[in-house]
């Protein structure tokens, strides 16, 4: 196998990091995340372990961590020089005040082969994480401004991007009047395709989300009662088996009396107590599991309607209809599971509503 080179090995990374932040989207919902230094050197250790082909633990690394290790990357990587004629190109339009649409068209310039591929493929990474990011920024705080002033620098190294003027205060405007708000400008626009699919989403999700959320409540309603009524029979059986071990250790019984309180009554007591506890841990789980479910919808639809308003929020009105017709899931809830976990519950309700008076009628 051929040795990777600095892009190719940038580009790693930003897709290692990139599945981790999809397989767990909760991460990008922390407090300024890629603003934030996550200290020391760990996220040059990972970006180490990812380029060397190691296996990663990733419960090692904080969001910070991997955010940093992001940028760290591409700060370390030139994707094209100077010299390259859509590098000046993009120099040009924005120096020249025509920059609308300037950093996604320079993206799409670039060819789909070999390097310039991949080099695509770094920003497009960088930009998709970024929408997603913002998405949350009523918790990360990161708004796409804010993520721009984070990325720009970054991007603009990496691309050798050079202003007309060769000094400091003009790389300093550059940067920041005219780089970060393409950026920004790019990001804005991939936030503007979430819209139709959040709404997509909203419309069909929420009916079966609100369906299971009903079932779980139904569940807790039935699981109260059958917990406070197993509660009570055990209290009966444990009053039941003080009086026979009180009469084991103070009554005036005879040899056989008491062999057989202790072989058999007394036992067979602690058996019932025993099986009752195992149906109350039962329940016990049960409704923790369904008030878990009941949490999550709450969250969920929380998600859906709250990323919906702050989009259409952020971005102007959009009609529902044209918004749909474009619709592309991003965001996907499934509830596959369901119809197993509903047989599953069904099987375990049966065994619990087996009446414990079975128990006490071997005594």
């Amino acid at each position: 196998m051929a040795a990777e080179g600095p892009i190719q090995q940038t580009l790693r990374v930003f897709e290692s990091i990139n599945a981790h932040f999809l397989a767990h989207p909760e991460l990008l919902n922390t407090d300024g995340i890629f603003r934030i230094s996550s200290g020391g050197r760990t996220h040059i250790d990972l970006v180490e372990n990812i380029q060397n082909h190691k296996k990663i633990d990733w419960t090692q690394y904080s969001a910070y961590d991997l955010a940093n290790a992001l940028k760290y990357t591409l700060l370390q990587v030139k994707l094209l020089p100077a010299t390259d004629v859509r590098v000046k190109s993009l120099v040009e339009k924005l120096e020249s005040g025509n920059s609308q649409g300037a950093f996604l068209d320079f993206i799409n310039s670039l060819d789909t082969n070999n390097n310039d591929r991949e080099i695509a493929q770094i920003l497009n990474i960088a930009l998709d994480i970024s929408r997603r990011t913002a998405i949350q920024q009523k918790y990360n705080r990161m708004t796409p401004l804010n993520l721009a002033v984070v990325w720009g620098p970054a991007i603009q190294d990496s691309l050798s991007m050079e202003p007309a003027g060769k000094d400091l205060h003009a790389n300093v405007f550059f940067t920041m009047n005219l780089v970060n708000p393409a950026v920004e400008e790019a990001i804005e626009a991939g936030l503007a395709k979430v819209v139709p699919e959040v709404l997509e989403l909203r419309q069909r999700t929420l009916a079966d989300a609100e369906a299971a959320y009903q079932g779980a409540t139904a569940m807790l309603k039935i699981a109260a009662p059958k917990m406070e009524a197993l509660r009570m029979q055990e209290m009966e059986l444990q009053k039941a088996l003080a009086v026979h071990e009180s009469m084991l250790e103070k009554g005036k019984l005879s040899r056989a009396e008491k062999k057989k309180l202790k072989n058999e009554i007394i036992p067979e007591y602690k058996k019932a107590i025993e099986t009752l506890q195992k149906q109350l841990d039962n329940w016990k789980v049960e409704a923790k599991r369904h008030l878990k479910i009941m949490t999550g919808f709450e969250e969920l639809f929380k998600l859906i309607t709250g990323s919906c308003d702050r989009l259409v929020g952020m971005l102007g009105d959009r009609s529902a209809d044209e918004a749909l017709m474009n619709a592309a899931p991003v965001f996907t809830v499934q509830f596959d599971q369901q119809d197993a976990e509903q047989t599953h519950e069904q099987e375990e309700q049966a065994k619990m509503q087996e009446p414990a008076s079975a128990e006490r009628a071997r005594l």
